[in-house]
């Protein structure tokens, strides 16, 4: 199993008078399968932390990293794969 940062992207009901669809962003930790298949994400977007302006930035330029290498995950269409160990013994 395997993680990295992963841009989100969620889609929620009109809030305004236009009709239109709000969509909303958020970083979140994606864990993936043997064959790179998200199977999971944080519930919640994450919090950069660390110990020093040194770690923050080390997190920031994982982040950026992680975006230009992987595809926006759309949480509402995304198939994701089954969690390692959900299969079914048979």
């Amino acid at each position: 199993m395997t993680w990295h940062y992963q841009l989100c992207m969620k889609r929620y009901p009109p809030v305004a008078s236009d009709g239109e669809d709000y969509e909303e962003y958020a970083i979140k930790e994606a864990y993936c399968d043997e064959e790179g298949m998200v199977f999971s994400l944080t519930e919640k977007p994450i919090e950069i932390r660390g110990d020093s302006t040194e770690d923050i930035l080390w997190v920031l330029k994982q982040i950026q990293r992680d975006i230009g290498k992987y595809d926006i995950l759309d949480e509402d269409t995304y198939e994701f794969a089954p969690s390692p160990g959900d299969e079914k013994e048979k």
